[in-house]
């Protein structure tokens, strides 16, 4: 609540003497208890604590004295007590699956299997930022979308944020206005619109693997260094295979922060100042790089592609995926899909219905690019992949229907469970997939350690235990005795 004019600034304990909150129509929200805080300026924050379901949305009328307004209260679902403690639970599952994922890395690198593993990783990026449509979920598939929340990129350290920390505590402690406070779902689950909090680590990691790239190439310029093992194999590495897959998937975190700030626009302040340079800097790198990853596949032929040295260099741009006509674009797609979902969550936030449809019409347009061009390597990964998106897009319009002013409190709970089937099926059968391909392969990935192991060692030993050349000269000698001087022994000696 923003009280108009500016000069109508009260003291807290004013504003909750005389504050007077009554229903704009009789019974639609009653009832309903309510406290105030202030958070700013002209500027108090009103909490309602309800006491039955309210499934359409609703107005209250809000006067203080010869000011007066109304706010709006949404469509709102009381969790029972039940679902209140498996939420409790939720954290917990989520860091599980996130640890399911990381253990899986070293095990589907061994057998050569990450595409299935990529594939979980966009399917939870993708499918986790839902929570954030402006949607008021039943509790049960709010509670199945935030056990999607956790992220191995939340693992990296934030130097930026460190050495801001100052800073950001200055500014909550000044209170923040309004126009930089993030849509009304991030605010809920805690989430700033601040680029140095939601992407610094990410931007560091990127411009470090970009730097490191710079580094070694320059290196590389010595006549000394032109020949070193080392930096030929990190270069391999680095160019680009690593860079690319680590924009891949940190890309879309990457591209939330920038529309998160965007919503927030200021350069009142040095932390704000810090936010809007960072924010430029991302922006030209994920517009450049976004360019520069589907140059690289549009300037090559599918033929050219498949060779042995630019698959080392920039295969996992396609990786798992059979070339085909247009299949090569097929990670970008999902990249740009999550683009996609950043981009509605963060600034189609007043308009819910339109927040889902997009990806509803971009589903089905990618289902059908699915069927007629795509292909897998692994011909399960490929049904499986097909299945995956065709629950993903029902569930996206079972969401849609969530998002319509539903009268019966049962049929919303019902279409609740089958949005949660959905999408749980949905990644329950890659992930049972990727876990029985690293059983099934144990042995194959025990045979791949020990080679990995003995090709590193040898590696090592070449860089840092080289053993001098042994000359071997050959030399003739003619099978002949010498007869001794006189003042020798007699006897003959023979060579």
């Amino acid at each position: 609540m923003r009280l108009i004019p500016s000069s109508c600034d009260l003291d807290l304990a004013i504003v909750n003497r005389y504050i007077k909150i009554t229903e704009n129509i009789i019974g639609s929200v009653h009832p309903f208890s309510f406290e105030i805080s202030k958070s700013g300026n002209n500027l108090y924050i009103i909490t309602l604590s309800l006491e039955r379901n309210i499934l359409q949305q609703s107005k209250l009328n809000v006067n203080l004295s010869y000011l007066s307004g109304f706010m709006f209260v949404p469509k709102k679902i009381i969790p029972n007590p039940s679902l209140e403690s498996i939420a409790e639970a939720a954290p917990t599952v989520g860091d599980t699956l996130t640890g399911i994922l990381g253990g899986s890395f070293i095990g589907t690198l061994a057998l050569g299997a990450t595409p299935s593993l990529w594939s979980i990783i966009s399917f939870q990026q993708f499918i986790g930022y839902f929570i954030y449509i402006n949607i008021e979920y039943p509790y049960h598939v709010e509670i199945f979308l935030r056990m999607l929340q956790n992220s191995m990129w939340e693992l990296l350290p934030n130097p930026a944020a460190s050495l801001t920390e100052s800073l950001y505590q200055k500014v909550l402690g000044e209170g923040i206005d309004s126009e930089l406070v993030p849509p009304r779902k991030f605010v809920k689950y805690g989430i700033t619109s601040f680029f140095i909090e939601n992407g610094g680590a990410i931007l560091l990691t990127n411009l470090f693997l970009l730097i490191l790239l710079f580094l070694i190439l320059a290196l590389k310029r010595k006549e000394s260094l032109k020949n070193n093992i080392i930096l030929k194999t990190l270069k391999v590495w680095l160019k680009w295979n690593l860079i690319a897959r680590t924009f891949l998937e940190n890309g879309i975190p990457l591209s939330l922060a920038i529309f998160l700030q965007l919503t927030a626009l200021s350069f009142d302040g040095s932390y704000f100042k810090i936010c809007m340079v960072m924010l430029f800097i991302a922006s030209v790198y994920l517009i450049v790089f976004v360019i520069f990853l589907f140059r690289i596949l549009y300037k090559r032929e599918n033929k050219l592609l498949d060779r042995k040295l630019i698959r080392r260099i920039y295969g996992t741009l396609y990786e798992g995926v059979t070339l085909k006509t247009s299949a090569k674009y097929y990670h970008l797609i999902i990249l740009s899909r999550g683009f996609l979902v950043t981009f509605l969550v963060t600034m189609v936030d007043s308009f819910p219905t339109l927040q889902i449809v997009p990806l509803i019409f971009f589903n089905a347009g990618f289902l059908y690019f699915l069927f007629k061009e795509i292909a897998m390597d692994d011909s399960k990964l490929n049904t499986i992949t097909r299945i995956k998106e065709i629950l993903i897009l029902l569930g996206e319009i079972g969401i849609l229907f969530l998002a319509f002013q539903l009268t019966s409190e049962s049929y919303y709970n019902v279409l609740g469970w089958i949005v949660v089937a959905l999408f749980f099926s949905a990644i329950l059968i890659e992930l049972v997939y990727m876990l029985i391909l690293q059983i099934v392969g144990i042995k194959d990935i025990i045979k791949n350690f020990q080679t990995n192991y003995k090709a590193f060692k040898k590696f090592l030993e070449d860089c840092f235990g080289k053993k001098k050349d042994l000359k071997v000269h050959t030399i003739k000698i003619e099978n002949r005795c010498l007869n001794e001087p006189s003042n020798v022994s007699s006897e003959s000696v023979c060579l």
